[in-house]
């Protein structure tokens, strides 16, 4: 693999924190889905889970990251990378926590609302931050002039990967400090072994393989936070472009980088891939398709026109082939997001000195429609 200038590599480097860090988080929601919907200790005491929570707090709508309606409770979940270093960014962000443990409804399987006992606020942040994060937040509970007094202490836990044995681990634990939120009882058995016993009592982890919840995750893809452009663009070229491709007989493993191919898809065609075969009608809004569009334009392998307002027409130049320690649209999406990244950050620094190059070859339409 060839050298990146520093410019390239910086923003590569940018474009790959964005997707994986957006990737972990949509891990972690799936984590807590297989673990309060499918492991047998906890299953039995969820009512129901929600990907896509909107909950009411002082008449304003939130959208938490997830939502689980227990036996006995509740959880609110939200998932941040990380907090800012500025104690005023800081605060910012904990107003958003602080509104969540406002909240006294959540939402059940059909559309309703229920009022459980209690609601567990649950931030989680990677695991390279946590403990400070969890410092400052027990500073504010504390700080007699501070602002944030919760009635129920969030409570801040950490999420990593990490190898064990040579598998695979998707870990979450509680941080361990004096004054951190704990978990309320998921039943009446002050013995029983819930949340609370095994990250509170216990002072225990969570331990997971990803492997285990890959259909859920395949299946939701995202979250309610809006995902970045690159993760946008590499979830169109992996699973809309890539399969157009494949349709028409292509094969973008044996295809020369410098050679560009018509792909012809029709909106219905697109419209009913998103709906039925890949987000299962939980379909990106049309905005998040135009981030995914744009960054592949900026890229240099779409061309974008807005005729009218009912449609958005692309003129797709997939040029992604055959390279050295590169898969390319037929690889897994995070081989995908580099090669996106890195088309994306060439195309940024050819910009800064000389005018953008018209890609050659044919061109085809690829016709989106407004209403997904």
């Amino acid at each position: 693999m060839s050298v990146l200038s520093p410019f390239v590599q910086e923003q590569v480097d940018n474009h790959l924190k964005q997707f994986h860090d957006y990737d972990q988080a949509v891990t972690c929601v799936a984590g807590w889905h297989y673990l309060l919907k499918e492991m047998p200790q906890y299953q039995p005491f969820t009512r129901h889970f929600e990907w896509f929570p909107r909950v009411e707090c002082n008449g304003q709508e939130k959208t938490p990251d997830f939502t689980a309606l227990l036996i006995r409770g509740g959880i609110l979940g939200e998932i941040k990378a990380s907090l800012p270093r500025d104690d005023s960014a800081f605060d910012s962000e904990l107003r958003q926590i602080a509104a969540y443990t406002e909240v006294t409804k959540l939402p059940t399987h059909d559309g309703s609302w229920s009022e459980p006992t209690h609601i567990d606020v649950v931030l989680l942040v990677q695991d390279a931050c946590a403990d400070e994060v969890a410092q400052r937040v027990i500073d504010r509970c504390s700080d007699p002039s501070h602002w944030f007094k919760p009635q129920k202490r969030p409570i801040v836990m950490a999420y990593f990967f990490t190898q064990e044995y040579g598998n695979t681990r998707f870990v979450m634990r509680r941080v361990q400090l004096q004054g951190n939120g704990e978990f309320g009882r998921m039943q009446t058995n002050p013995e029983g072994e819930d949340l609370y016993y095994y990250l509170c009592e216990k002072k225990g982890s969570i331990r997971l393989r990803p492997e285990a919840w890959a259909d859920t995750k395949a299946k939701y893809m995202i979250m309610n936070d809006a995902p970045p452009p690159i993760f946008c663009g590499t979830f169109l070229w992996q699973y809309i472009i890539r399969y157009a491709m494949s349709a028409k007989g292509y094969r973008p493993d044996l295809m020369r980088s410098s050679v560009y191919f018509p792909v012809e898809i029709s909106a219905a065609e697109i419209s009913n891939r998103i709906r039925n075969d890949v987000l299962y009608n939980n379909a990106l809004s049309i905005r998040l398709i135009r981030n995914g569009l744009q960054f592949l334009c900026e890229a240099d392998l779409a061309d974008v026109a807005v005729p009218d307002s009912d449609t958005v027409t692309v003129r797709l130049q997939p040029g992604i082939g055959a390279k050295s320690g590169v898969r390319g649209a037929a690889g897994e999406p995070v081989d995908v997001a580099r090669e996106l990244a890195i088309r994306h950050a060439k195309a940024a620094f050819a910009k800064k000195g000389r005018a953008r190059r018209s890609a050659p070859g044919t061109t085809a339409n690829l016709v989106l429609p407004l209403d997904l």
